[in-house]
């Protein structure tokens, strides 16, 4: 896909053209782009339906992981533990995981 340049990404965000279109197509094509082009909430609200499940926003780092995913390339995580295993160990050794069960 071709990449839109940084005054084409500003345009589309302030044309709220993207909010026309389908959810799925919409988390595509973002995850696609290099440039944010739409609301980063309407982004991941559009990703995570894309996906079915609740998607971390370190995730959004590696849109080519989730893309995979959502072309059932890769199994989705099965809990917290994996998604965390997918930051960075110097990341990950300073998380701090609060249960408030």
């Amino acid at each position: 896909m071709r990449q839109l340049t940084k005054k084409e990404a500003i345009r589309l965000a302030k044309s709220g053209r993207w909010r026309r279109w389908p959810i799925p197509f919409r988390a595509r094509f973002q995850l696609e782009q290099r440039r944010l082009c739409m609301d980063f909430s309407a982004y991941h609200e559009a990703v995570e339906s894309l996906l079915g499940r609740p998607v971390w926003t370190h995730e959004f780092a590696h849109p080519d992981v989730l893309l995979h995913e959502a072309d059932g390339e890769i199994a989705p995580p099965k809990d917290f533990e994996a998604i965390l295993r997918k930051l960075p160990r110097r990341v990950r050794d300073k998380v701090i995981v609060i249960d408030r069960q």
